[in-house]
């Protein structure tokens, strides 16, 4: 049985190898990649029958009360498969800690082998991204010739460009992973892939990919200045832009900010006066119901009563075309904004249940001192999320799942943690 067992275990970790073609070519594929690899590993756990590791555990209680909270919140949530994505997002924790636990029962040996073959797949991804990413600067007209061949098809939209500008949001979040894990051994490799990446992102269509990789590249400068208590400071300030951010999207709107602050680019290239007006609109609606908030995933084509006070101010601020969707409410689905979409689904006392949780997790022994390249991953992952998608979507849970796991093969010290799982044991 025990044969078995670590079989399967090893062939889900081993499924992870796929994740650079996945990144590149396929990034919907997360979701059943991770599905897979993680029933498998689970099996594998339960065949097994032994004791969990109890620093999993650890790292994993200080978010109790705020998951506790946001499985009841599902109960006042308004919105549609709103108990699907819950065990959606249940399922991703689970199989993302199986599959933490599969690679911490091989051999040193193996998982430095392992670390390197998945490093590997990772710049493959990288590059398969920026390779497919690259049509707007090298090929401009490929978006309306991929139009006109949906157009005459009966199989359904070409999404190539979709997958592409998904991949390159993604993107920067693997990019900074490995180029730290790289760093010491071939910096020229780093330097030429993130220069190629920069020059790449910074002329394609994905904005949400250019906020990720200014993100990474703003919190790699400030953890490279900042040598002391960075974890401390940095959650300080997120927990501060958390808990002001309804207010600050309120004035933002009312004084025009966009209009007469904002750069030429982030009003024409970013939809900056659209996404005001929405920010608004989720940040008054937030407001409504600011202690437990709207519940989980009632972000999702939410529909305020007085829509109609919000399609005005859209025409008085030339917002345009978006406005209402008979069938689903907003045009837009989500809040585009992650400080937002927390605090009008969970409210303040969710939010603060989530700040505790994290400023435990900060307290934990195991937990050590972030590097630069470490806290450029965390900004990069914050950059994707702050504009753009929302966070309850299959494909980009199962997404950060993987990040996640990336995260802490190439990075966790694993002798550190398992001989002091082996003292509690």
């Amino acid at each position: 049985m025990d044969g078995l067992s670590h079989k399967l275990s090893r062939g889900g970790l081993y499924l992870l190898l796929l994740t650079g073609p996945i990144l590149g070519l396929a990034t919907k594929g997360f979701a059943p990649l991770l599905a897979i690899a993680g029933t498998l590993a689970v099996i594998g756990h339960v065949l097994q029958a032994e004791r969990l590791k109890a620093y999993v555990w650890e790292a994993f209680l200080p978010f109790a009360p705020f998951f506790i909270f946001a499985m009841a919140s599902t109960l006042w949530s308004d919105s549609v498969g709103v108990f699907q994505s819950f065990g959606i997002f249940v399922s991703v924790l689970v199989f993302t800690v199986s599959l933490w636990l599969a690679f911490t029962k091989l051999s040193e040996n193996e998982q430095d082998l392992f670390r390197t073959r998945l490093s590997i797949s990772v710049v493959i991804g990288i590059i398969l991204s920026i390779t497919v990413g690259s049509y707007a600067e090298f090929f401009p007209q490929l978006a309306q010739i991929l139009r006109n061949l949906s157009d005459q098809t009966t199989l359904g939209n070409i999404e190539i460009l979709r997958q592409g500008n998904r991949s390159l949001s993604l993107m920067p979040i693997f990019l900074f992973l490995v180029s730290g894990f790289y760093w010491q051994k071939s910096r020229l490799l780093v330097i030429f892939i993130f220069i190629t990446a920069f020059y790449i992102v910074a002329n394609s269509n994905s904005q949400t990919s250019l906020l990720g990789l200014l993100g990474g590249l703003f919190l790699f400068a400030l953890a490279w200045i900042i040598r002391k208590n960075r974890r401390q400071i940095f959650l300080g300030v997120f927990s501060l832009s958390l808990l002001v951010s309804p207010f600050v999207f309120i004035e933002s709107f009312e004084n025009k900010w966009v209009e007469n602050y904002a750069p030429p680019i982030i009003k024409q290239k970013a939809s900056g006066s659209v996404r005001q007006w929405l920010y608004f609109t989720y940040a008054e609606e937030a407001l409504n119901r600011p202690v437990f908030g709207h519940g989980f995933k009632a972000s999702h084509y939410y529909t305020p009563s007085d829509i109609n006070r919000y399609m005005t101010l859209s025409v008085k601020q030339k917002v345009g075309r978006y406005g209402r969707d008979e069938e689903k409410g907003l045009k837009f689905p989500h809040a585009h904004n992650l400080p937002l979409q927390i605090i009008f689904e969970f409210g303040y006392f969710g939010a603060l249940l989530l700040l505790f949780g994290l400023w435990r997790l900060t307290r934990l022994s195991f937990v050590g001192e972030q590097k630069p390249f470490q806290f450029a991953t965390l900004g990069a992952t914050l950059g994707f999320l702050m504009f753009a998608y929302s966070l309850w979507q299959s494909w980009l849970m199962a997404s950060l799942g993987v990040a996640l796991l990336c995260a802490m093969i190439l990075y966790v010290d694993n002798k550190q943690l398992l001989a002091k799982d082996s003292n509690r044991l």
